[in-house]
């Protein structure tokens, strides 16, 4: 999911971001990238990695902080995917712009998008099962919405969440241009929309 929504905005700021940027998923938890960063693996030194911003608040012992604080291609997602739109969509204000302003689907009600799941997020912490029970709660609501029905939640978050969405972009294109020229490579230039707002 997190790289469904890596092309997302970078296609939101980017409309050629292809001839930059080749996003790919990885299937390994962020211990895991980790431990490839200090031995320095697969050349992952020229890759930019993507981490979900819930790899902050995990509890890392130092070492793996220390790893992650000193590495320049590390950044963090401005939003867990699954999670962050249960909670969302979960208060009926947003559900109902959601369901006005962005759902294509008429039957898409609040019921249907939160069929025989308990309300409250904090229902699932920590439970070891949690992650699971959102990425479920996530598919399911994927096959009620249709077709496109990634982009319209995300097109709902980020019409709550510019700044953010802003902020990542920011951080990634500075990211990217250290490694650019590490790398020899062409520059990527910050959005016009984004130059006009730096100070």
């Amino acid at each position: 999911m997190a790289a469904s929504l890596a092309d997302y905005l970078f296609d939101k700021y980017y409309k050629n971001y292809a001839h930059y940027v080749s996003v790919q998923g990885l299937d390994l938890g962020w211990s895991e990238i980790v431990h490839l960063l200090e031995i320095k693996a697969f050349s992952i030194d020229d890759s930019l990695i993507l981490l979900d911003p819930d790899v902050l608040s995990e509890n890392k012992n130092s070492a793996q902080k220390k790893v992650l604080d000193f590495c320049e291609n590390v950044l963090y997602l401005p939003l867990q995917v699954e999670e962050d739109l249960f909670k969302l969509l979960r208060d009926t204000r947003n559900f109902t712009s959601f369901a006005k302003n962005f759902s294509n689907n008429e039957t898409f009600s609040r019921d249907v998008c939160f069929a025989g799941v308990p309300f409250e997020a904090n229902h699932y912490k920590d439970k070891s099962n949690a992650s699971k029970t959102f990425k479920d709660w996530f598919n399911r609501v994927e096959d009620a919405l249709g077709s496109g029905s990634r982009t319209i939640l995300f097109d709902f978050w980020y019409s709550l969440n510019k700044a953010a969405a802003d902020d990542f972009i920011r951080k990634f294109c500075l990211a990217y241009n250290k490694l650019a020229d590490k790398l020899k490579l062409d520059p990527l230039l910050l959005p016009i929309e984004l130059e006009e707002h730096t100070e």
